[in-house]
C-alpha cells in the first residue's frame, strides 16, 4: 500500500509503503481497513495501490465496498492451482463491475547465476492462459530473482539502482499500469463532457 509519512494525526504527506496485519482473520482485516479508509485524511493523492492477499474474500469485498477503485492488477503464479484462484479473483470484480487492468505472472521463470540457464520453476504460460480465459491484457511477467526478496528486506526496492532483467520488468510493469489508468482517466473525462452537453 503507497501512502506517506503522518504529518499530523490522520494527516498523510509524501509516498512511503506500510504494511498492515491483512493476513489475519476476515473481521480484523475487514475492520483495520475500514479504519484506514475512513479515519485517515488522505488529502490529494496520485495513486493508492492497495496489496492484497489472494481470494475473493472479506478485505476484497471491504476494499470495493469502501474505495472508489479506477482498477485492479491481477497478479497470478504460473503453476495452475494459482490460476484458477485469480480467475476467480477476476470474476468476482467483475461481479463489481471492476475494470480490470491486466493480469501480471509473479515468479516467472529463473536464472541460475552460475550456469545462465532459464528454470521454469513454477511453471510456464499461467498468465497467458488466465489472460486468455477471462479476456483481459497480460501486462508482464515478473522473473523470480533473490535480488527483489533481499531489496525487500533491505528496504532498498530492486527498481531503486538496479539495472537487471527483474528491475527493467518491474519498471515496465509500473509504466504499463500507469497508461491504463490514464486511459481509464481520460475516457471518464470524454463521457462526462459528453453528458454535459
Amino acid at each position: 500500500m503507497l501512502a506517506g509519512p503522518l504529518e499530523e494525526p490522520g494527516e498523510v504527506r509524501g509516498a512511503r509503503r506500510f504494511a498492515l496485519p491483512v493476513g489475519q482473520l476476515g473481521p480484523v482485516a475487514q475492520n483495520t481497513l475500514t479504519d484506514l479508509f475512513e479515519d485517515v485524511s488522505w488529502g490529494q493523492l496520485d495513486y493508492l495501490v492497495v496489496d492484497l492477499p489472494p481470494g475473493t474474500g472479506d478485505v476484497q469485498l471491504t476494499v470495493l465496498q469502501n474505495l472508489p477503485v479506477t482498477g485492479i492488477v491481477v497478479v497470478t503464479t504460473p503453476q495452475s492451482v494459482a490460476v484458477g484462484d485469480t480467475r476467480r479473483g477476476v470474476q468476482m470484480f467483475g461481479e463489481y463491475r471492476t475494470n480490470v487492468l491486466g493480469v501480471v505472472e509473479n515468479m516467472s521463470g529463473f536464472v541460475c547465476p552460475s550456469c545462465g540457464d532459464r528454470h521454469e520453476i513454477f511453471g510456464e504460460d499461467g498468465r497467458r492462459t488466465l489472460a486468455e480465459s477471462v479476456d483481459v491484457p497480460y501486462l508482464k511477467s515478473l522473473p523470480l530473482d533473490p535480488a527483489v526478496r533481499a531489496g525487500g528486506d533491505d528496504g532498498e526496492p530492486i527498481v531503486s539502482d538496479g539495472d537487471g532483467e527483474a528491475a527493467a520488468a518491474f519498471r515496465d510493469l509500473a509504466a504499463a499500469v500507469a497508461n491504463k489508468v490514464g486511459v481509464l482517466r481520460r475516457h471518464h473525462r470524454q463521457r462526462k463532457s459528453e453528458e454535459a452537453v
